[in-house]
Formats: structure tokens, sequence, C-alpha cells
């Protein structure tokens, strides 16, 4: 298997899906506004996604168990995942019961600054995402069956199922259900979904359906995933965290608020997760051979081209983000402030951006060590310092001291993760600085010279169509010949290579 294609066929693939994601929020936007049905929606999608942690408390594992037990006996293995399949569509089932049973608490503590009527429509659109979640368990884990055995690019499609039928829902269904359309989407992409990939689960592979519901190996699996799952529900009570301090606020904040998540969201998945993700396959080979010295090498140099990368797309953000959401959004719904308000969040999130292009290799190489409590202690810490932070710094700063309050936890974790790190393989923060600083002068000279030509030029369209292209290719010629070092790694051919 060419490793190489089939990164770069999903990252295309991904690329598509986030790019239709994003055009999707664009329109959901322009048709609602910052309204407070859109916090509605916004604060019922936080309640639907920490749902979906639970059904990562089976599915997070499952891979290298259901390897191992498809090694020794590959009907045995099948047998596993059909059980595995039942125990989540169950699940998924008993948390929608109970959901639907107390929804209007869970509302209220998520959200405790709503009125009556947002938590009514808060409510029923929880209610109709329920019966979703149901389907998006058995979904993920067949995902997860499919990715064991190799099959990536057809689940990789599916997923873009979701944006396509999102944004045809918003043009044919608001009209006759108004907000509550994106939940019957994601009802009907989630049932496409689950239904494609249990036909292709069927033809491709030799699972069939049988009687079992139990195997002996499931005690042993959900102890194993309990820890991981523990990790990922502390760590999304964050989202919670945020959407109930931003309910208090003014109407249309935890709108605002997810807006500018989204943005930084996709330049995150841009930039720094594909490369993650080879980096971690590169590592958790090297550091079970013991070859510490490489493991840092490739730390080293990774961690100072993703964030030259991320200081880059920084800088572009400063300068043309304001002009390219006047183009998307003017003339609808939103108003000129919303856009004020949207950049300056996004230019406090760009400190967390920076500051993640550097951790999530920290977080990588700790997860390859399969140091479970150390995630674990972390993530508590880090949902501490957020409600702490969240809540004093939104007292002084409002809406801006939750975005303020998301670079703050992040360099916090950063830390945990670097005074652990630090001990196996002797990370130097400061040479790191040191190494890094042409990165930061170019990229700080470039953001004063892409200002200074947009108010020269002052129309969005120009500075668009005009200025970002000359601006880019300077940036990438003057980096070409001063950050020498950092090209040498671009392209990831060590990590590549023998691949």
């Amino acid at each position: 298997m060419n490793l190489k294609r089939v990164t770069l066929n999903l990252s295309i693939i991904n690329t598509v899906s986030i790019s239709l994601g994003f055009i999707f929020h664009i329109m959901l936007g322009r048709r609602f506004g910052i309204s407070w049905e859109l916090d509605c929606l916004f604060a019922a999608l936080a309640i639907f996604g920490l749902l979906g942690i639970f059904n990562t408390f089976i599915t997070s594992l499952f891979i290298p168990v259901f390897n191992e037990i498809k090694h020794k006996d590959e009907k045995d293995g099948f047998i596993f995942a059909d059980v595995t399949i039942k125990w989540v569509a169950v699940s998924s089932v008993v948390i929608t019961l109970l959901v639907w049973l107390s929804g209007d608490l869970i509302v209220r503590v998520v959200a405790s600054g709503f009125k009556e009527e947002h938590i009514a429509l808060t409510l029923d659109i929880i209610r109709i995402l329920l019966i979703a979640l149901i389907f998006s368990g058995i979904s993920n884990i067949i995902v997860c069956i499919l990715n064991a055995l190799f099959y990536f690019a057809l689940p990789a499609v599916t997923s873009i199922i979701h944006p396509i039928l999102n944004i045809v829902s918003l043009y044919m269904l608001t009209p006759l259900f108004g907000i509550k359309t994106i939940a019957i989407s994601y009802i009907i992409s989630n049932f496409v979904q689950m239904c494609i990939l249990f036909l292709y689960l069927l033809i491709k592979t030799p699972w069939r359906p049988t009687f079992r519901v139990y195997h002996n190996k499931m005690p042993s699996f959900i102890k194993q995933s309990s820890k991981m799952t523990a990790s990922g529900l502390i760590w999304s009570l964050r989202d919670i965290i945020s959407k109930n301090i931003a309910s208090h606020l003014a109407p249309g904040s935890i709108a605002l608020l997810a807006y500018a998540e989204k943005i930084v969201f996709i330049l995150l998945q841009i930039s720094v997760t594909p490369p993650s993700k080879v980096f971690y396959s590169r590592v958790s080979e090297w550091i079970i051979a013991n070859q510490w010295t490489d493991v840092k090498d490739l730390f080293d140099r990774a961690v100072r081209v993703n964030v030259a990368l991320m200081l880059f797309i920084s800088s572009g953000v400063i300068i043309f983000l304001v002009p390219f959401l006047n183009i998307l959004f003017l003339g609808s719904k939103f108003i000129a402030d919303d856009i004020t308000i949207l950049f300056y969040l996004v230019l406090i999130m760009l400190i967390y951006l920076v500051i993640a292009s550097y951790e999530t290799y920290l977080y990588h190489i700790v997860y390859a060590l399969k140091k479970t409590n150390v995630i674990g202690v972390n993530a508590t810490v880090g949902v501490v310092v957020f409600f702490l932070s969240a809540w004093l710094l939104s007292q002084l700063f409002h809406i801006y001291g939750l975005a303020i309050s998301v670079s703050v936890t992040q360099f916090v974790v950063c830390w945990l993760y670097y005074y652990f790190i630090k001990k196996q393989i002797h990370v130097c923060f400061k040479d790191f600085v040191l190494k890094a600083s042409n990165g930061f002068i170019i990229a700080f000279f470039f953001t004063v010279i892409g200002i200074a030509a947009k108010k020269i030029i002052n129309n969005d369209i120009l500075a668009i169509i005009l200025i970002m292209p000359v601006w880019v290719a300077s940036y990438f010629t003057t980096a070409k010949y001063v950050m020498l070092e950092e090209r040498k790694f671009i392209g990831l051919k060590e990590i590549l290579k023998n691949g």
C-alpha cells in the first residue's frame, strides 16, 4: 500500500469536506444572521457532540483489539465486530431515551442563561438530533471496522454527505421548519451514510450479522477504552462551559463564538492535523524500538515547520479575514458589527492556533507512549483552568474573555505536555524559540506590509484578488531563501520514506 498516495487522497477528500462544511456555515449565517435561533442550534449541537463521546467509549480502541482477535482467528474477529455493532446500537438507544426524558434539565445546565423560549427551541432541536445519534454511532463503528481492514476511501467520501445535505436542506426545508431544518438534515445524512457503509461492509468484508450479543473480549475492551473516553469527556466539558457562559451574554454570543471556533478549527484541520497524523505513525514505531534520538530530531524539525506555517496563516488572517468576511456576509442578516466582533475573536484565538501547532506533537508523543493517565490529568487541569479563566475574563471583557481563556487554557495544557515530554526526549523550548525566530520575524514583517497595502487599496474585492496573491507569493519567496532548515523538511520526506 502506498501510504503517501493514501494520505494525499484522504487529504483531498478532507479538504473537500471541510470546504463544503464552511460553505454551509456561510449560507447558514446569511440565512439566520447572528440571532438567538442560531444560539439555540449551536447549543444543541454542543450537547449532540458531548453525547457522541459516549459512542467513542466503545470505538476508541476498537481497531487494535479487533486486529488482535482477527490475527488469531479471522472468523472470531468478525464476530467481535458484529457484537460491537450491537453494543453501540443499544448504547445509542439508551442514551437517546435518557436524554429525551431529561433534555430540559440538560439544556438548562448547558445554557443556563437562556429564556424559556430559547430552552424550548433548543430542546426541540436536541430531540430531533437524538435520532441522528443512533445512526451516527452505528456509522462510526462501521468506519472503524473498514479502516482496520484498510478501506479508507469510501468512509471518507461518505463524510461529504453531511455538508451536501445540510446545504440542500437549508434551501428546501427552511421555509417549512426554520432552524430545525438542520437537525432534520442530520437525521437524513447520518441514515444515508449508515446504509451506504452497511452495504459496503457486507460486500467488501467477510462480516455477516449473527445472533451473538456477547464476546469474551468485551469486558477487557471496555476497561481499556474507559480511560480514553473519560479524558475525551472531560475535555469536551470545555465547550459546554463556553456555551453556558456565553448564554448569559448578549443574544448571538454563542453563534459568534461558534463561528470564530469554526474558522480556527478549519485552519487547524488543514495545517496541523494531516502532518501530525503522519508524525504519530512514525514516532509510534520509533518509540517501540527505543529510538528516542530520532523522535527528538523529528519533533524539533516538524514543529518548526508547522509553527512557521501557522505564523504564515495567522498573518494572512490578520490582513485578509475582514475583507473575506465582508464579501461573504455583508448584504445578508450579518451586520458590520458582527463581522468586527468575529474578527477580534479569531484574532485572539490565533494565539491558541500557534500554541496548538506545537502542543499537538507533544500530545501525539504522549499518546504513542500510551500514557492515558497523563492525558486525563492534563484534560482535567485544562477544563478547570478554562472554567476559572472564562468565568473571570468574561466578567471583564465579555465575549472576548471567552476567546482569551481558550488561549490561556491551551498554553497551560501545552506546558503540562512539555513538562512531561521534556523528561523523555530532553526538549528545550528556549532552543526551539531561537531556531524558529526566522519565522516570527518574517511573519511580523509581512503582516505590517500587508496591513499597509490593504489600507492603501481600501477595497475588499481588490484586497482578495490583487493584494493577497502578491502577498502570498512574496512571503513564500522570502521564506524559501531565509528558512533553509524548514525547507528541507517540507514535504515530510523523512517521515514518509520507507512508508
